[in-house]
């Protein structure tokens, strides 16, 4: 006995959104975004020579202690942290150097690429690459909010 075949049908598929709202391109409301706008925290450790320590520095975080945890946008310190991974990317990191006024100069996938941006800089002499694992995460609060955070290590 032949065993009978089923017969599949294609389904046409429609995109049932209104022309004003198809996505023509990046999203709308977000044209003038630049990398520079957009600022995930880091979490970061007080050292004894970090700006979080001296009280003269617009940096200066009240309480912090060496060995402390800080999120560095909202420069809250924090007892405990409960971290949920969410994703890992190695990166190439822009950093300028402490005494030079110090600071994150930006993230690139490749040595080569870091490089060539560090010496567009105006201040790149001031800089360093340096390659470096990306954690990005969730910090869980006690009250069990969470915000994204990112440790570099």
């Amino acid at each position: 006995m032949a065993a009978k075949s089923k017969k599949k049908e294609l389904v046409e598929k429609h995109d049932q959104l209104p022309d004003y709202i198809r996505s023509k391109g990046p999203a709308r409301g977000s044209e003038e975004v630049k990398s520079a706008d957009l600022v995930i925290p880091r979490l970061e450790i007080v050292q004894s020579l970090s700006p979080a320590r001296k009280k003269t520095d617009p940096m200066f975080i009240e309480g912090a202690e060496e060995g402390m945890i800080f999120n560095n946008v909202t420069r809250e310190l924090y007892a405990d942290v409960r971290i949920v991974p969410v994703y890992f990317r190695k990166e190439f990191l822009i950093w300028k150097d402490r005494e030079h006024g110090g600071g994150f100069r930006g993230a690139f996938p490749s040595q080569p690429e870091a490089e060539e941006a560090r010496t567009a800089l105006e201040d790149g002499e001031f800089c360093a690459v340096i390659d470096t694992a990306q954690h990005f995460c969730l910090i869980v609060r006690s009250n069990g909010r969470s915000n994204e955070i990112v440790v570099s290590m």
